[in-house]
């Protein structure tokens, strides 16, 4: 690491918890900001697939074929509000 960083976990270490907390909110949020690029390019995508399954061109699969190929694991979880582990909802 550098020497910045090593200051700056010194100084958070000394932090009450109250503002580390809001420290890592601001960081997640941080890193969690849209790309606008990114962001364009995904919107382009889900336009053209939209046309194209309203035009016919695509296929579609029912949800009854979709939970039928979904891994065991997945269904294992009855409280929709359960996730495995890296993923998210």
């Amino acid at each position: 690491m550098s020497a910045v960083t090593d200051e700056l976990l010194s100084r958070i270490k000394a932090l009450p918890e109250e503002e580390k907390l809001l420290l890592v909110d601001a960081i997640l949020t941080d890193l969690s900001s849209p790309n606008p690029a990114i962001e364009r390019i995904w919107t382009d995508e889900a336009q053209k697939r939209w046309e194209a399954y309203k035009a016919g061109k695509i296929p579609t699969v029912s949800y009854d074929e979709v939970m039928a190929k979904l891994s065991p694991n997945c269904l294992a979880f009855e409280n929709p509000k359960q996730v495995p582990i890296g993923r998210k909802q």
